[in-house]
């Protein structure tokens, strides 16, 4: 997914600026309860690419705008048996035991080359801790419909806290995964939306990704309840759109973030998740709780001539009261 790579560093940047996220890192991952045993190939010795040629900052200073890489259709899967579906889901639990016991490089080894360059858009295995620094300690919260693929790859769809989300945000994806001599490593990893009764008397709403604004079936929610923002890309013109949720000091406004008055990251006050869709493509963004306040919906994509989407008007405003 070419907008990784961005959400990441967006994700670990403004986990040190919000004092929400400050508060919610004092559980490093090292000392979770939940990282269990980490089991992964080793590797051989190996360094990280230079800055200057492919590190995530880099790539980040890079000016070129690179074409987006086109969408294949998924293949079709089908109900794995018990044996598959158990390896898929100690698979899928093995590589979240690596991430919470701060084991980054043991967590490449147990990625495909094709995902760490094509996914994560970096260099080499090497290159993974750099990536995953600063993420929040996973917690799954349910494993279901593992899939046996013609191409001997196996999934698992997963509903987790933590990772690159912000807190009280649950992420629902599918992880698919490849076997050579025992070993599974995750070769593809995509946004589904939120299984059903995940979030019992969650508030829906309807979020339409078009060029260039988000349409809402609503704009204000309770607070101290479930959320769900399901999210469909809508786009006319076949490009690719985030909705990144994020908040600022009070009396921040849309236009000002639109019109260049308030640094989109330098003043954000915290980071909540953020979703990447293709052009036709749904997926949600989902909270646990929200607290009262205003939280903005903003997409940081890129035209061909380097003007960001929300420079473009593509900023909405939630009000949780």
């Amino acid at each position: 997914m070419p907008r990784l790579l961005a959400l990441v560093l967006l994700a670990v940047s403004l986990a040190f600026a919000s004092p929400i996220m400050v508060l919610a890192q004092d559980a490093s991952p090292a000392a979770s309860p939940m990282a269990g045993p980490c089991d992964a190939p080793e590797l051989p010795p190996g360094t990280p690419t230079p800055m200057e040629v492919g590190t995530p900052a880099a790539a980040m200073e890079a000016t070129p705008a690179e074409e987006e890489q086109a969408v294949a259709e998924a293949p079709a899967g089908t109900p794995a048996d018990p044996t598959a579906a158990g390896e898929a889901e100690a698979a899928l639990q093995n590589l979240f035991n690596c991430i919470n016991g701060g084991d980054y490089l043991a967590a490449g080894a147990l990625m495909t080359d094709s995902f760490i360059q094509n996914f994560l858009e970096i260099g080499t295995v090497y290159d993974v801790p750099a990536t995953f620094e600063g993420v929040q300690p996973i917690e799954v919260r349910s494993l279901a419909n593992a899939q046996s693929y013609a191409d001997d790859r196996v999934s698992v769809d997963a509903v987790i806290s933590g990772l690159f989300s912000g807190p009280g945000a649950l992420g629902s994806a599918r992880w698919s995964f490849v076997e050579d001599d025992g070993v599974y490593t995750l070769d593809n990893y995509e946004d589904i939306p939120l299984p059903e009764g995940v979030l019992p008397g969650a508030t829906v709403i309807d979020v339409q990704m078009v060029d260039f604004a988000f349409a809402l079936s609503e704009y204000t929610v309770p607070a101290n309840t479930p959320v769900i923002l399901r999210t469909t890309n809508n786009s006319g013109s076949g490009s690719g759109h985030v909705n990144v949720v994020l908040t600022y000091e009070e009396g921040t406004t849309a236009q000002g973030l639109i019109e260049g008055e308030v640094s989109l990251e330098e003043a954000s006050t915290g980071f909540f998740g953020a979703l990447y869709l293709e052009p036709g493509m749904s997926g949600d963004l989902a909270f646990e709780s929200l607290q009262p306040g205003t939280y903005f919906l903003v997409c940081d994509v890129e035209t061909d001539d380097g003007t960001p989407h929300y420079q473009l008007g593509m900023v909405s405003q939630v009000m949780v009261e």
